[in-house]
């Protein structure tokens, strides 16, 4: 939920921004305002498609570092095409420790779900 916030807050200022600079140059320049509003779309549409991938390209990271870690989890992720969306829940995981312990037994599960909760 925190980075749906993130990402919906980030595309705002970027597009608020993106707005800003182009209307200040259009106007400035004493273009017409079907022009301006045309290539503010474009131009606020470009900014958050850069900030966009910033997302993408952490979430690729992410599910990497996970395929190393621990195969069998990403696997299960990857059949439902769930895999990039590991980045959500990836620092709870690595908070928890729960890739380094070896989860052999249902206290060693129980233990490492409460230190996520945690």
């Amino acid at each position: 939920m925190k980075m749906s916030v993130n990402i919906s807050t980030s595309s705002l200022t970027t597009q608020s921004f993106a707005l800003g600079v182009t209307m200040a140059l259009c106007l400035g320049s004493n273009v017409s305002t079907g022009i301006v509003r045309k290539v503010s779309k474009v131009s606020g549409l470009s900014v958050a498609a850069i900030g966009l991938y910033g997302y993408i390209q952490e979430a690729a990271e992410s599910a990497e570092r996970l395929q190393v870690m621990c195969p069998a989890y990403y696997q299960a992720l990857y059949m439902r095409k769930l895999e990039m969306m590991y980045f959500l829940v990836e620092p709870m995981f690595m908070k928890a420790h729960s890739f380094m312990a070896n989860l052999s037994s249902d206290d060693d599960v129980a233990n490492a779900i409460f230190r996520m909760v945690r």
